[in-house]
């Protein structure tokens, strides 16, 4: 993006400057889901540029990136489609992926970026609470030892990018869950089908081999292997 590019993103999206004169000039359009998920994004930048310049560390593991790039797109996917639904959006199905039970656009839209927002402060939320609460309170195998003053940080910060790990992937079903469901309400296809029952099964089979790595990863001291 070159620096003449930037200067009308953001003056497009600053709340102060909009005007119908510049929205015609870019051809934007500021009532539209993309423009409200854009400024989101511009948001995320002008948040990064605050920190650095004032030398609060930036620092993400993979696993936040990885976090919270699934948690932006699934916001984009949401904004991109919304245009495209109509007034009726099925939000139940039976066994077979067959529909059942509809609500308006909105109320489905409104309905999915509560529940994002919601698991979007959940699962860092846990981890920060880790950091938080006293050492009794945590339930971990040889908790005196991973949880010793020199062991402390790094055990902690285990189980924070463990939790975003976890909350990326269910972030992701979600999605794909709701990509299916919007395929549903467009008639490009009659049911959810079984894609939706295999990814199910690998979400589950996914957070049960996390849960048996995350226990076996504290379950012996060093001492003890």
């Amino acid at each position: 993006m070159t620096l003449n590019n930037f200067r009308t993103f953001r003056d497009v999206f600053t709340p102060d400057k909009i005007s119908l004169d510049r929205q015609k000039q870019t051809g934007l359009n500021i009532q539209s889901a993309e423009i409200r998920a854009g400024y989101g994004c511009w948001l995320a930048i002008r948040v990064t540029v605050f920190c650095t310049r004032r030398g609060i560390p930036m620092r993400l593991s993979r696993a936040a990136v990885v976090f919270l790039v699934i948690l932006i797109a699934a916001f984009v996917h949401l904004a991109h489609y919304y245009p495209q639904l109509p007034e009726t959006v099925p939000t139940n199905f039976g066994a077979g992926g067959e529909p059942n039970g509809w609500s308006s656009r909105s109320t489905y839209i409104a309905l999915q970026i509560g529940l994002y927002v919601f698991l979007g402060l959940l699962f860092p939320g846990i981890g920060l609470l880790l950091c938080r609460v006293p050492i009794s309170a945590i339930n971990l195998p040889n908790r005196d030892y991973w949880l010793a003053p020199e062991r402390r940080g790094a055990s902690l910060r285990v189980m924070n990018e463990q939790m975003l790990w976890l909350g990326a992937a269910t972030i992701a079903f979600i999605a794909v869950t709701n990509h299916l469901a919007i395929q549903v309400a467009l008639e490009q296809r009659e049911t959810l089908g079984n894609l939706f029952w295999i990814l199910l099964l690998v979400y589950l089979a996914g957070t049960a081999a996390w849960a048996a790595w995350l226990i076996l990863s504290f379950r012996l001291s060093p001492q003890d292997r």
